[in-house]
């Protein structure tokens, strides 16, 4: 599709994505009721959300590396 309104809403988007900012990301998975956890190829836990601590029992705090 090359429709001209097409492509620069496409551009928008793109722009739009990285001005996404960690504290607004977390915010975004906190409000998930799912627990949702994220680790690195090392197994250590990068990305947890409120619901996945409560499901552990232990602070985000004590899990994250």
């Amino acid at each position: 599709m090359n429709h001209s309104r097409y492509l620069d809403s496409h551009e928008q988007k793109n722009t739009q994505q990285q001005n996404f900012s960690p504290a607004f990301l977390h915010q975004i998975i906190n409000g998930i009721s799912d627990p949702i956890f994220v680790k690195d190829r090392q197994h250590r836990w990068v990305l947890l959300n409120d619901r996945y601590c409560d499901f552990v029992g232990h602070s985000c705090n004590d899990l994250q590396y």
